[in-house]
C-alpha cells in the first residue's frame, strides 16, 4: 500500500486522502481511495498475462463504448489511466466511484431479487447487448475473428492446463458442436461477469455494473452462461434462474434457457481451467452444496452430457 500512497500524492497532490485496500480479485489490487469531495477505485495489475493483455486499455476501451452505445447504463468513469507508472509492474487504472455498494451473497439476495431491480438489470443487460458486430473479440489481444476461433483458442488452452487426470477431454473436444451451435448466431457485447460482486446497489436499489475488464463478443446465452455456472459457488442459484426467466419473457426469447445450457460446456471447462492456473481456488467449496468446487464442475460436466 505504500506505493498506491506514493501514487496518489504524485497523481493528486499533496491534499488529504484516506485508502482502503479492497477485497482483491484473482490477479488486480483495487484501492478506495477517499478525498474530500470524492472518491476513485485504484486498480493496479500485477499478474504478468493480465499486463501483456493491456487489461487496463481495455476496461478503458469498453467503458468508452458503453457511455457512447449505452448511456443509460450506470458505469464508472475513467479519472486516469497509465500503461505503465514508476515502482509498479504494470498498469494502473483510475476510476471514479459511482454511487452504491457490492453487496456480501446473502445482502444482494434480498434486494436483487425484487421485481425492480430484476426489470432494471435485464434492461441494463439488453442496452449493452444492443451493441453487435460480426466478429469475435475480447477487446485486446483476440480481434476480427470467428467465435468459432474464438472457441478453438480456449480448447487448445483447457487441453494444455487441465490435467488429463480429471477425464475431461471429450468434454473440451465437444466444444467443436458448441461452437457449430452458434456459428450463425449474432455476437453481441458481453459483460461476463454480471453477479453479486459487480453489482453496485444504493438505497437499495441497482446503482450501477462495475468490472467490464472480461467483456467481449459472443452470442447473447454466454452472458447468462457465464454466471449460472457459478451460481452453486456463491449461492445465488434463485436469483439467476429467475434472472433468466425474466429475461426471456421480456425480450421473446424463449429458447434462450436452452441455449445457456449449451454455452455451459465452455464455461464449466473455463472454471475447471482457471483452478489450475489460480491454485489458492483448488480447495474452494460450493456454498450450496458442500462440494469441492472442482468436483463441482466435473459433475456438471457429466451432467451436461445427459442433456
Amino acid at each position: 500500500m505504500k506505493e498506491v500512497k506514493r501514487f496518489v500524492r504524485e497523481v493528486y497532490g499533496d491534499i488529504p486522502f484516506t485508502i482502503k485496500a479492497l477485497s482483491n480479485a484473482l490477479t488486480t489490487h483495487a484501492y478506495r481511495v477517499t478525498f474530500e469531495d470524492r472518491a476513485v477505485i485504484v486498480k493496479v495489475a500485477y499478474d504478468s498475462s493480465d499486463i501483456e493483455d493491456k487489461k487496463g486499455a481495455k476496461e478503458k476501451r469498453i467503458l468508452d463504448l458503453i457511455k457512447n452505445v449505452a448511456p443509460e447504463i450506470p458505469t464508472p468513469e475513467v479519472d486516469r489511466y497509465f500503461e505503465k507508472y514508476e515502482g509498479f509492474p504494470g498498469y494502473i487504472i483510475v476510476l471514479k466511484v459511482l454511487p452504491g455498494k457490492v453487496l456480501n451473497p446473502n445482502e444482494f439476495m434480498s434486494l436483487a431479487l425484487t421485481n425492480e431491480n430484476l426489470n432494471n438489470l435485464c434492461n441494463y443487460i439488453h442496452s449493452y447487448h444492443s451493441y453487435q458486430v460480426d466478429r469475435a473479440t475480447d477487446f485486446s489481444t483476440f480481434d476480427e475473428d470467428s467465435f468459432r476461433k474464438y472457441i478453438e483458442k480456449y480448447k487448445q488452452r483447457f487441453l494444455k492446463v487441465i490435467p488429463k487426470e480429471l477425464k475431461v477431454e471429450e468434454y473440451i473436444n465437444r466444444l467443436d458442436e458448441v461452437s457449430a451451435y452458434f456459428e450463425k448466431h449474432p455476437l453481441h457485447l458481453i459483460h461476463r461477469d454480471v453477479k453479486f460482486n459487480n453489482i453496485l446497489f444504493d438505497k437499495g436499489r441497482l446503482s450501477g455494473i462495475i468490472d467490464w475488464e472480461g467483456a467481449f463478443t459472443a452470442p447473447e446465452a454466454f452472458e447468462f452462461a457465464h454466471i449460472s455456472t457459478l451460481s452453486n459457488l456463491y449461492g445465488y442459484t434463485e436469483w439467476i434462474q429467475k434472472l433468466i426467466k425474466t429475461y426471456a419473457e421480456k425480450y421473446n426469447y424463449p429458447e434462450l434457457e436452452r441455449e445457456i445450457r449449451i454455452a455451459e460446456l465452455f464455461c464449466y471447462l473455463r472454471w475447471i481451467s482457471r483452478t489450475f492456473l489460480h491454485s489458492a481456488q483448488k480447495n474452494g467449496r460450493c456454498v450450496e452444496t458442500g462440494e469441492r468446487e472442482i468436483e463441482y464442475y466435473v459433475r456438471k460436466l457429466n451432467e451436461w452430457n445427459e442433456l
